[in-house]
């Protein structure tokens, strides 16, 4: 086992909408190993909470919403620590939309 790991989504977790129970069996493992790991996604179309709903109601997997990391998360964090901005026009669906306000972004729609 490695000391953390990085754990895609789609086609890693689950294939479209079917279970991968292998994947669930290895997210437990970690967890009762206490192995840190993050699930990353370039989907921006939910929030990492959205995410971890998703997560724990339809596949069976307990997780936080600390423990998911989207694109729109990372669009904010780059945003974040480039550039001195409290403003920004946001084309995109309401997740990242919430994810830049919640942020302290003023986003513009």
């Amino acid at each position: 086992m490695y000391k953390a790991y990085f754990i895609d989504l789609d086609g890693t977790m689950y294939r479209g909408k079917d279970r991968i129970p292998t994947a669930e069996a290895f997210i437990k493992r970690l967890q009762e190993a206490k192995i840190p790991f993050l699930f990353v996604t370039n989907n921006a179309t939910k929030t990492p909470a959205q995410v971890a709903e998703n997560l724990r109601v339809n596949y069976g997997t307990e997780v936080s919403a600390d423990e998911v990391y989207t694109s729109g998360v990372a669009a904010v964090d780059y945003l974040k620590s480039h550039f001195n901005v409290n403003r920004v026009m946001v084309i995109g669906e309401e997740a990242i939309k919430n994810q830049v306000e919640s942020s302290w972004i003023y986003a513009c729609f």
